[in-house]
């Protein structure tokens, strides 16, 4: 699979999923409070890693072979992604989602993982989202292990006007998201209108107390593929059964990195058992097929198109609206990334429209025409350099202004 041809104007294309990181650590650290930083580097010539391990790769690489220029890590380098994906693809918008920068939220020494969160978003924001590319925007990454520190985080960054929803990231808690743990983080994505983003894989690493896969951790690669629906199948019923959008009008969530061919048979379940036992939660009176359509939407990535189209198409079409809850994304720069040619020749044409740019248009929180263009944007990098590490951060966070 390969990218399509340049073109000199973008396309009605919006991409939800582009994974982007930093070259070096050290580009993270140089946002973090001068303690935290000292602290990461006991040494001249070592520097702590503060990225959580992550338990699953692919043999033969997780990225595209030809992803990086020069040495520097695949998605970490804006020319290749511009040359590689924003105008080959003729992309109107794209949302940088973070790579293994996401673990962060799982980070066993939580403290200095809200710092590294701060620092990542900072990053973000001085180094992706300066004005250079108007069609970049990102995802707010939140410690959701401190539930209210991630609220203020989320106002604290969530009103620059590129950052268009909130990654809940690795899941640090152990909780299902139906829980009350998460409600503070709820409340504040509503207020700012920014939808919360879930992502498969985020119960895979070594310091989540969950399993990415029902009954134990699989063991190989194949395995953390294939299962990869089934921790996001948990939480979604949670939050349903929660009764997580009759309390949080507005909430919207996005479901990343699964594909969509395994809702048909979810939501089937879902409203079968809800016929049987739905008086146990009268906090949720609608059907949860009925929650899922109005207030979720599923990434394409990563689709299985190597499946002959029209079976897989045939699958997706046992959810009933489908074509409104699907949103294009692609995934790079993994090895499964999805192209946009590949996956108009799959799915019917009828479609195109909504699922690369109308669903994703009506789901994320875009700028004001005026606030779009103020350029450059300033960064919400912190004048502390000598924090103590260990403070509590309980007062409300300072607006952001421009």
């Amino acid at each position: 699979m390969t990218p399509g041809i340049a073109a000199e104007s973008p396309d009605r294309i919006i991409d939800a999923c582009i994974h982007h990181h930093w070259a070096n650590q050290r580009e993270l650290m140089e946002y973090l409070p001068r303690s935290w930083h000292d602290y990461l580097t006991p040494s001249r010539d070592y520097t702590v890693p503060v990225i959580p391990s992550h338990t699953f790769g692919r043999i033969s690489g997780s990225k595209l072979a030809d992803a990086a220029t020069g040495s520097r890590p695949a998605g970490s380098d804006y020319p290749t992604l511009k040359s590689q994906v924003l105008d080959p693809q003729r992309l109107e918008r794209a949302i940088l989602t973070y790579d293994t920068g996401a673990l962060l939220a799982v980070h066993p020494a939580q403290y200095m993982g809200r710092e590294l969160i701060r620092a990542a978003n900072d990053w973000c924001i001085d180094n992706w989202l300066d004005g250079r590319d108007d069609r970049l925007y990102s995802l707010v990454l939140i410690p959701n292990q401190l539930p209210t520190e991630s609220a203020q985080e989320i106002r604290r960054v969530g009103a620059h006007p590129r950052m268009v929803g909130v990654l809940l990231g690795a899941n640090g808690s152990g909780l299902l998201s139906g829980h009350s743990h998460y409600f503070p983080i709820y409340k504040a994505a509503v207020e700012l209108g920014l939808p919360i983003v879930l992502e498969a894989g985020n119960e895979s690493n070594i310091y989540t107390l969950t399993h990415h896969a029902a009954g134990g951790p699989p063991v190989s690669y194949a395995e953390y593929r294939i299962l990869a629906d089934q921790s996001l199948t948990g939480h979604l019923g949670s939050m349903i059964a929660q009764g997580v959008f009759e309390r949080f009008p507005g909430l919207k969530v996005l479901v990343m990195g699964a594909g969509a061919e395994w809702l048909g048979p979810m939501l089937a379940r879902f409203d079968f058992k809800y016929d049987s036992h739905g008086r146990e939660i009268p906090w949720a009176p609608k059907r949860p097929s009925t929650y899922v359509r109005e207030s979720v939407r599923f990434t394409t990535h990563p689709l299985d198109l190597e499946v002959a189209s029209e079976q897989l198409v045939k699958l997706l079409r046992t959810v009933e609206g489908i074509e409104d809850m699907l949103v294009y994304a692609s995934g790079y720069p993994g090895w499964d990334t999805e192209w946009v040619s590949d996956v108009k020749r799959t799915l019917p044409v009828e479609w195109h429209d909504k699922v690369f740019h109308d669903n994703a248009a009506r789901l994320f929180a875009w700028p004001s025409a005026g606030e779009k263009d103020l350029q450059p944007v300033r960064s919400t990098r912190r004048s502390d350099p000598d924090a103590d590490p260990a403070r509590m951060t309980t007062d409300e966070p300072e607006p952001f202004t421009l």
